[in-house]
């Protein structure tokens, strides 16, 4: 079982400084989450809407399903957990949550309904372009 862990130094944060470890249960103890998905010049970060929550999103589903995950995917996820985590405190979340998100959001039809419309703005935004040229 995995558990991801966010944590701040002792002497205050900023967003450089914010630490993420994942333990993959196999008794070598918790090692760093490599950072996934560059939308942040200044790495992980948490409780707010932006580029190093992004980054962070992208890189816990990257790790979690061996997969890149998809923009849609990733700011669904940063919306639902990573925003809501207080930016002055750390954080944990099992491989079980995640799991159990990921279904939700793969067979929720208010989940889906995002993607569809993501979808329809890109065709849309192509046909556009063709018409155009």
């Amino acid at each position: 079982m995995r558990t991801y862990r966010g944590t701040l130094p002792d002497n205050g944060h900023t967003a450089s400084t914010h630490t993420v470890t994942v333990d993959y249960g196999d008794g070598q103890g918790p090692r760093l989450l490599e950072r996934k998905g560059q939308h942040s010049p200044t790495g992980f970060s948490w409780g707010y809407l932006g580029s190093g929550p992004a980054t962070l999103a992208c890189s816990i589903l990257w790790d979690a399903f061996g997969v890149e995950p998809t923009r849609a995917c990733y700011q669904a996820f940063k919306e639902e957990f990573v925003a809501r985590w207080p930016q002055d405190r750390g954080w944990e979340l099992s491989d079980l949550q995640l799991f159990q998100w990921m279904v939700r959001w793969l067979t929720d039809p208010d989940a889906l309904r995002p993607r569809y419309l993501a979808v329809a703005d890109q065709i849309r935004a192509e046909s556009i372009e063709r018409s155009t040229r």
